[in-house]
Formats: C-alpha cells, structure tokens, sequence
C-alpha cells in the first residue's frame, strides 16, 4: 500500500522522470510483477517482448503509468469492500473516459479516468468524501468534479451516477449541453460496464 500511494503520488508531480518511477516499481516484486502483468495486455501495441521495469515503464509512459497507479490504489482501498464497488469505481472511470474522448476532449493526465476512478472514495475508505479527496495530489478540476460535480468532468460524472440509478431522463439537459446522443452514449454505457468487468476478473 505504502510503495502504490508513493508511486500515485509520484506520477502526479510535475517534471517526474522515468527512471524515479522505474526504481521505485523494481524496489518492490509484487508490484513489478503486476507492471509486468499490464503491459502484456493485448490492448497495448508493442514491439516484441518486454522483459524488464525499464522496458515496461518506457513502452507505457507517464500518461498510461499513471493509469497503472490508479487502478492499484483504487483495488488496494477496495480490498476489505464487496467487489462490486471497486467495479462501480471502474465503469465510473471508464464511462467519464469514454465520453471525454467522444467529445474530442481528451482531458490532459486522464483527469476524465480519474474523476470517475476516485468518486467512490468515501464509500471504499468510510471517510467524508471531501476530506479524503483534499487529501491526494490530484488536480483542482477533478476534486471540483468529484465533491462538486463542478464543469464538464463533474458532468460526465453526474451522467455516470444517473446510469447506475437506471434515471437516464435527468441526463436529457446534459446530453444537449454535451453535443452526444443518447444512442452513441447507450453504447459508451455498455462498453464501460463490460470493460470493468474484465477488469475484476482479470485482477491487476
């Protein structure tokens, strides 16, 4: 728990170099080995085998190691919790993700993922959402989003918890504000829910 909250932690600074990130990851096995684990995944486009940390980290850079580390964390917190809502935690992720990107938007650092990712805090931790979220190195629009649903992240947020709660009515203001369909956003919605559950199954 201690070397994933440095790793977080980490990736969340400005200026972070690889080979900080990459000594970090080889000081611990189980970590290594599960780093080792994701880049093998046929979602990742690679050229021959990786067989080292340092092959691992370059192949995946800053963006999808940061990922890496925030799928750790939320696992890790949720440990002790139903699966159910770690998966919760990933459809959340994903969903935010998704629609960012079909907007084009692409949010920088994967602040869309990590909206999602992190919005379950209180209910995996038995903390207050606000004082737990104050608490980690993450940017001020994603605490914004999170404790606020405040701009367009706290919005692919709201339309996310609106899914789960089956009242798609209320996302009717959104769906306008945003430029999507509510087909387009029924598939983004599927897509989401299945990837999370592969996920789970296939633990980090």
């Amino acid at each position: 728990q201690t070397t994933i909250t440095r790793l977080v932690t980490m990736l969340m600074q400005q200026n972070t170099e690889l080979e900080d990130i990459q000594e970090l990851i080889e000081s611990d096995s189980g970590l290594s080995y599960k780093l080792l684990r994701y880049v093998q995944s046929p979602l990742f486009k690679r050229r021959g085998d990786i067989q080292s940390i340092k092959q691992a980290t370059v192949a995946l850079g800053i963006a999808e190691l940061k990922r890496f580390s925030s799928l750790l964390f939320t696992n890790e917190m949720g440990k002790e919790k139903h699966s159910e809502l770690n998966k919760l935690a990933l459809y959340r992720a994903k969903f935010c993700e998704l629609i960012d990107q079909e907007l084009g938007n692409k949010s920088p650092s994967g602040f869309a993922f990590m909206t999602g990712l992190l919005s379950l805090m209180d209910a995996m931790l038995d903390g207050e959402l606000i004082q737990l979220i104050a608490q980690i190195p993450i940017h001020q629009d994603v605490k914004e989003a999170i404790c606020s649903h405040k701009g367009r992240l706290g919005a692919y947020l709201r339309i996310a918890k609106h899914y789960e709660n089956n009242s798609t009515q209320a996302t009717e203001d959104l769906l306008e504000r945003l430029s999507i369909s509510d087909d387009r956003l029924n598939e983004l919605y599927i897509a989401s829910l299945q990837w999370a559950v592969e996920q789970t199954v296939n633990e980090i």
